[in-house]
C-alpha cells in the first residue's frame, strides 16, 4: 500500500530496537539506538533536520500504544503530519474518524495477530490508514538521506546548556570551598 502510493516511511514514531519498522525510531525507553525517547518530546513530527543539514518532510509509521490513540492523532494533526497510521477498528471512536476523514487509503487488518504481535494483549481488527494532514511549509525536497540513522541529538536547548554549564562551574567553586574549609578544621 505503501509502495502504490509512493510513500518510504522515514521514522516509526512508537517503537523498540525489537519491532521498529525502520532505522529511524522513537522508543519509550531510552533504547541506545533511539532517535529520541518518547515521541511526544520531539518537536516535530511533521519535519525534522537531516544529516545534510536541510529540514525535511518525515513520512511517520505510527502505532500507538493502547489508550493514547486520541492523544496521538490530535498531536499528529496538529503537526500536519503525514503517516501511515496502525489502529484499532473503531468505528465510533473520534480518532477513527479524524483518521478516515483525512486517509488517502485505508487497509482493513480483521485478524491482525497473523501479521503483528503484541506482548500486551491479543490484538483484535486494526486499521492500517496513510493520512497526510498537510503541512511542512519550510521543508526542502528529499535528498536520499531522510531514512538513515542520525544519532540522538542534545535534548537541551542553548540556554540550558549554558545554565548547565553555569550549575557545573558553581559546584565545582562549592566543592572547592568545602574541601578548602576542611582542611582548615583539620589543621
Amino acid at each position: 500500500m505503501l509502495a502504490q502510493h509512493g510513500w518510504r516511511i522515514t521514522i516509526d514514531l512508537f517503537a523498540a530496537a525489537c519491532n521498529r519498522f525502520t532505522a529511524r525510531y522513537a522508543s519509550w525507553t531510552d533504547e541506545p539506538e533511539s532517535e529520541a525517547v518518547d515521541a511526544f518530546t520531539v518537536p516535530s513530527w511533521d519535519q525534522s533536520m537531516c544529516s545534510c543539514g536541510r529540514i525535511h518532510r518525515e513520512t511517520a509509521f505510527i502505532f500507538p500504544p493502547r489508550g493514547l490513540e486520541k492523544a496521538v492523532v490530535r498531536r499528529a494533526k496538529s503537526d500536519g503530519v503525514k503517516a501511515a497510521f496502525l489502529v484499532p477498528t473503531s468505528y465510533k471512536a473520534g480518532y477513527w474518524e479524524a483518521l478516515r476523514g483525512r486517509a488517502v487509503a485505508q487497509l482493513q487488518l480483521d485478524e491482525p495477530a497473523t501479521d503483528f504481535a503484541s506482548a500486551q494483549a491479543p490484538l483484535g481488527a486494526h486499521t492500517l490508514f496513510l493520512v497526510d494532514f498537510c503541512s511542512a511549509d519550510n521543508a526542502s525536497p528529499a535528498c536520499g538521506q531522510e531514512r538513515e540513522v542520525r544519532g540522538r541529538r542534545e535534548r537541551l536547548g542553548p540556554f540550558e546548556l549554558e545554565e548547565r554549564a553555569r550549575v557545573t562551574i558553581e559546584l565545582r567553586r562549592l566543592e572547592a570551598e568545602a574541601c578548602g574549609r576542611q582542611q582548615e578544621a583539620q589543621v
